[in-house]
Parts: C-alpha cells; sequence; structure tokens
C-alpha cells in the first residue's frame, strides 16, 4: 500500500462553475489573469504533504515525487506561455484587468494504492470568470501515470502532473469561450491603441509626451519607439524652425531623462533575463526583448537630441 492509512482527499463535489471566487482567500502571486486555489486545491496540496512527509524515510524518492509545489506553480508557467503571445498586443492586458478576470483552480488527485501497477490521476480545471462571476470559458486537463517497482515503489506522478498540464494547455489553446473573449479584448485594446498613436503623432507643437519613456499605458516600448520615428520625420524640422529657445531646453532636459531612465530599464530587464535563465527557467525572451526594445528608443532619441542641442547652440551665436 502506497497510502497506508492516510485518509484520501475529500474533495466538494459542487458543481465548480457555480463555486465562488471568494471560496479560497488564496491568491497565486505574480499571474496574470489573477489566479485563486480553490478548496479543493487547498486540499490536494496538504494530501500531497502529509503524504510525502509519511514515505520519506522509507521511499526519499517518492517523497520528491510527491512535492506539492510542482502541482500550484505548474499553472502560472502554463499561463505565461499561453497568454505572453496575447499580451504583446498593447491594451489587452488594461482589457482583461478592467474586466475583472480571474481564475479559480482547482487541482484533484488520486494515488495509485499498489505497486507496481497502480494508476495516478491528476484532475485540473480552470474557470474564467469576470467580476460579476459570468464563467468565460471551463477548461480541464487531465493526466495519468502507472506506479513500478516491486520492493521500492516508484509513483511517478509528477508524470500525471506534466500529462495533465499538457492537456490542459492544448484545450486552452481550443476554448471557444476563451477564445472569444480574447478576440473582443483584442479589438478593444486595438480602438485605443488607434486613438492614442493618433492623439500623440498629431503633436507637433508640443513633444512632451513622445519623448517619454512610456506616453501611454496602452503603447508597448517599440510602438512608442515606432511613433517616435514617426514624430521626428513628420515634426523635427518645424520644431527647430519655429519652437522657442526655452521650449528645445525643456525637450533637451526631457530626453536626456528618458535616455537614463531607458538604460536603466534596459539593465533591469537583462539582469532579469540572465537571472532566469542562471536559475534553469525558460522565460527570459520577453526580458530580453524588453532589454533591446529599451536600448533601440535610446539610439532613436540620440538624433534628436543632437538636432535640438545644435539648434540652441547656433541660437546663442
Amino acid at each position: 500500500m502506497i497510502t497506508g492509512c492516510l485518509s484520501e482527499p475529500k474533495y466538494e463535489n459542487t458543481d465548480l462553475a457555480q463555486a465562488s471566487m471568494t471560496a479560497s482567500s488564496e491568491v497565486l502571486q505574480n499571474t496574470f489573469p489573477k489566479v485563486i486555489l480553490s478548496r479543493n486545491t487547498q486540499v490536494t496540496r496538504t494530501y500531497l504533504d502529509n503524504l510525502a512527509r509519511r514515505v520519506a524515510s522509507a521511499n526519499p524518492e517518492a517523497s520528491r515525487d510527491l512535492d506539492s509545489t510542482v502541482l500550484v506553480e505548474g499553472l502560472p508557467k502554463l499561463l505565461r506561455a499561453r497568454f505572453a503571445r496575447d499580451l504583446s498586443l498593447p491594451g489587452v492586458e488594461s482589457a482583461m484587468v478592467a474586466t475583472g478576470v480571474r481564475i479559480l483552480f482547482d487541482a484533484q488527485v488520486e494515488i495509485g494504492k499498489s505497486a507496481p501497477g497502480g494508476h495516478n490521476k491528476v484532475s485540473l480545471t480552470t474557470i474564467f470568470n469576470d467580476s460579476r462571476q459570468n464563467v468565460i470559458a471551463t477548461v480541464r486537463g487531465t493526466g495519468t501515470s502507472t506506479i513500478t517497482g516491486w520492493f521500492v515503489a516508484v509513483l511517478h506522478f509528477q508524470e500525471a502532473e506534466r500529462a495533465a498540464f499538457a492537456d490542459l494547455a492544448r484545450n486552452l489553446e481550443t476554448a471557444p469561450g476563451l477564445i472569444a473573449f480574447e478576440e473582443q479584448s483584442k479589438k478593444l485594446a486595438e480602438e485605443e491603441r488607434r486613438r492614442a498613436m493618433a492623439r500623440l503623432t498629431g503633436q507637433d507643437a508640443n513633444a512632451s509626451d513622445v519623448f517619454k519613456l512610456r506616453p501611454s499605458g496602452l503603447l508597448s516600448v517599440t510602438e512608442v519607439t515606432e511613433l517616435l520615428i514617426t514624430w521626428k520625420t513628420h515634426h523635427l524640422d518645424g520644431l527647430l524652425q519655429h519652437g522657442k529657445t526655452e521650449e528645445l531646453r525643456n525637450y533637451v532636459d526631457e530626453i536626456e531623462h528618458t535616455i537614463l531612465e531607458a538604460t536603466d530599464a534596459s539593465e533591469k530587464e537583462k539582469d532579469e533575463a540572465q537571472r532566469l535563465l542562471a536559475s534553469g527557467i525558460a522565460d527570459e525572451n520577453q526580458h530580453t526583448d524588453l532589454a533591446r526594445a529599451y536600448r533601440l528608443r535610446i539610439e532613436v532619441l540620440k538624433p534628436i537630441l543632437a538636432a535640438l542641442k545644435e539648434e540652441i547652440a547656433n541660437r546663442g551665436k
């Protein structure tokens, strides 16, 4: 017997889709969308921790295999992989935040009672709710594994976990309700982005906003740089000819501060990418790309800064 005298986890049999999002006060940190653990997930974690301690002396490998943190940390990793591409469109995150999207995460497990041949099962459910607790989508994933070993059982429990998360990832790609919601969010975000671009590129008399590091929360760092290139082509000559000297000096000050901010931001993103690489987490690309985007901003700002300084110097002659 693997589980011995340890009682099996007692799960709530209520309809998860109707479960209150406040059923658990535990919220996973650094997740988007926000993830709330169901009571069942908390029961699962306690059960795995107790079982791991019970078998630790007789079967250390099985104890490590039952590490509950693997189960809880699996969802944030999956969400980063699933939503990173969608969040590359500025405004999508703010649109989803504005609608209060939250995920109720329910994880239930079954541990085989015999070796060899016993079966483990991991059942995952993610329920996407809006701020009014209307269900956007319910997506599930299931994984199984078989216990091996005659004298010392090899649980292979994490194989079932990996299979369940892989199944969940596949189903997240095709969930109709989630896809429809994301498409609507993208449309709203794109409309806001176009309005922000039009407002900023039309500012030929006042360039202070376009020189900021992040003039609009709806625009990515790369898009602001593209906007700046457009502004430079259409408005820089006019600013140099007609701008007041004091105004030009203010822009020099603004740009120099932005270059300092961009340099600092680039270094922080590079450090974070290196930290993730060193820890073995294959999630550094976003930080590497952002560091590169900040450096590119600096390269675009430098000739504008030089032109402004040259104009101020010429006026002083």
